[in-house]
């Protein structure tokens, strides 16, 4: 199972990390300090996300992570280590978790509904969109798209 310690990597551009992930079959975050939350990102995969990673990341605090792969994109919000709600955000209808209704208000007004005429098409700009108005995440895009941010090899 994963660690959530990690090996401090030097800063990593997006593509220098993408690149060393696939060329040497690691797991590799870029993360940094945005709005009030830290966030880390990751290409080519969403392996390292567990429930006792994503527990222990949330210990005393919360934690949100919106992830979007070629298979499935995914929803989870932890907090103080209780997955709160946790849902696949094209079939909004079945979350689960400790709340899964707590943010019924912001699905819907995600377009995440579970009606056809309450849905929308790109149910992953939804996700984004919950991740926006339900907790105010935010990312710097230039540092993200363009920029170097710390870089961590995480451990298999």
């Amino acid at each position: 199972m994963p660690s959530v310690r990690s090996a401090v990597a030097p800063a990593a551009a997006r593509e220098d990390a993408q690149t060393r992930q696939l060329e040497e079959d690691i797991v590799m975050w870029r993360a940094g300090v945005y709005g009030g939350w830290a966030f880390a990102i990751q290409a080519w995969g969403s392996g390292v996300l567990t429930d006792d990673v994503l527990k222990a990341v949330s210990a005393g605090t919360r934690a949100v992570t919106l992830t979007s792969t070629a298979t499935i994109p995914w929803f989870n919000h932890y907090d103080q280590s209780e997955q709160i709600c946790s849902f696949d955000p094209s079939m909004p209808w079945l979350r689960h978790g400790a709340s899964p209704e707590h943010l019924n208000t912001a699905i819907l007004q995600a377009g995440l509904g579970p009606e056809p005429h309450t849905r929308r098409p790109d149910y992953v700009a939804g996700m984004l969109l919950l991740g926006e108005n339900a907790f105010g995440l935010d990312l710097p895009y230039d540092a993200v798209v363009q920029g170097e941010l710390l870089g961590a090899v995480i451990p298999g």
